[in-house]
């Protein structure tokens, strides 16, 4: 999947320049005229029961909000169609929040999906699909699957299994999959590359063990896991990104595999961690990933353990005056990180009378300074995902947002045709979240 969101963004940059006008004119040419009010029309309306709001789209009818998650209780049928069109695709958290919905039924129809349709349904106990469905279908513990099995969609919160294990084959976990459930014990099979944001948000996990092919954590995704005491990184893993651990306050320790690169901000912020064992090869760390409380405050007694001269000794004294922080951390030089250094046994081999003050004077190698620097002055900040909850405390969703598009000039219109072939043939594998007229997950309530 993220090679696709790189392809993506590609595209976009090419198309960017590009004049759109006279596709824009073809594509609504191609249409069937319809009237103002018409269900069809492309407009969002609601369905005569109440349930769904809705509107046209790509052909088919999207589905946008389930209007009364708040109160509604028991099962629910999706609408097979609406004014004789079928129902193509559930948008952006479209159930988020239905608290007491326990069964979901999906029509033969249905071939997109957004992004976290089903956070915060906690007494869902099951999902089934229509067997005629091309691209979902339901396992016999009611798990919903996408692309043959490829793409893990959703684990229903109300399940009371205590571990699970994530069928091998599976290659990404989607946005908000396992978020609110009361797993303890979680395994990824080798063939998982990428666990989306929120994907594992807000359970009861206590311990998670990665296959050996994960390479990416995205934003959020073990977020506020508050029993969250195990975790077993693998070799491979290159990328954590913005907060994904954040909140998970029983986590004290975590092995970082030697393959991995990047750190995204405020990682592991709010973690009962007080030091970290640093692999050499991690090539960025982004403010506030280590030593940082729930409310972002540096911890001044944090500790960071290190081959001397790499990264993990520079950060100790970071700081980024555009973000207006400073790191005052101990740096302790290691001679090798191939295993967590015990802050128990470095602790209690510190003379009485030793200085305990975090060392701001680490001799850091000044080229390695002088690069870092303009790095920082040439890169903005990662961000994280947007809070599909509307819980997470201010200063964390105030994050700033470093995803932002960006814009070409002089790019010939004769490659739009290439691109948009190829998001087309992305689209059909797993929608992406950002459908234009899909609800911002921000707003969900």
């Amino acid at each position: 999947m993220k090679l696709r969101y790189s392809v993506l963004a590609a595209a976009l940059l090419l198309t960017a320049a590009c004049p759109m006008a006279a596709y824009a004119e073809e594509e609504t040419a191609a249409e069937t005229a319809v009237q103002a009010g018409d269900p069809t029309d492309g407009e969002v309306h609601t369905t005569e029961d109440g349930l769904f709001t809705y509107a046209y789209e790509n052909g088919g009818m999207a589905l946008y909000d389930f209007l009364p998650s708040d109160t509604y209780e028991g099962a629910v049928e999706i609408p097979s169609e609406i004014a004789g069109v079928p129902v193509t695709y559930l948008g952006n958290a479209l159930f988020q929040g239905a608290a007491k919905v326990t069964e979901i039924s999906i029509p033969a129809g249905v071939t997109d999906t957004g992004s976290s349709v089903f956070f915060g349904c906690l007494a869902l106990e099951r999902f089934t699909v229509d067997p005629a469905n091309t691209y979902l279908a339901a396992d016999e513990d009611g798990v919903l699957l996408g692309d043959g099995g490829r793409y893990f969609v959703a684990y229903p919160a109300g399940r009371k299994a205590e571990s699970y294990t994530v069928p091998d084959g599976v290659d990404e976990i989607a946005p908000g999959a396992f978020g609110f459930s009361v797993l303890r014990e979680l395994s990824f099979p080798d063939s998982v590359a990428y666990i989306d944001a929120w994907a594992c948000a807000y359970t009861d996990l206590a311990s998670v063990t990665l296959g050996s092919g994960t390479v990416q954590l995205d934003d959020y995704c073990f977020a506020y896991s508050e029993h969250l005491t195990d975790i077993t990184l693998n070799e491979g893993l290159t990328t954590i990104t913005g907060a994904a651990f954040a909140g998970c306050k029983a986590l004290n320790e975590v092995a970082l595999p030697s393959t991995l690169q990047t750190v995204g901000q405020y990682a592991f912020a709010g973690t009962g961690m007080r030091s970290v064992t640093i692999p050499p090869g991690v090539q960025e760390i982004l403010y506030g990933a280590f030593g940082y409380d729930i409310d972002l405050a540096p911890m001044s007694d944090f500790v960071v353990f290190g081959i001397e001269g790499t990264l993990a000794q520079q950060y100790c004294t970071d700081t980024d005056e555009d973000n207006d922080y400073q790191n005052n951390f101990t740096f302790v030089a290691v001679d090798n990180t191939d295993t967590p250094v015990s802050l128990e046994e470095y602790e209690a081999g510190i003379p009485e009378d030793a200085d305990a003050a975090p060392d701001a004077d680490a001799d850091v190698d000044a080229d390695a300074d002088a690069a870092t620097e303009a790095d920082a002055d040439a890169e903005a900040p990662e961000t994280a995902a947007a809070d599909p909850t509307g819980e997470v405390g201010a200063a964390l969703k105030s994050v700033p947002n470093a995803r932002t598009g960006l814009t070409v000039a002089g790019i010939g219109a004769a490659l739009l045709a290439a691109v948009l072939a190829v998001f087309y043939v992305l689209h059909r594998k797993k929608p992406a979240e950002d459908k234009p007229e899909d609800k911002p997950e921000e707003d969900a309530e």
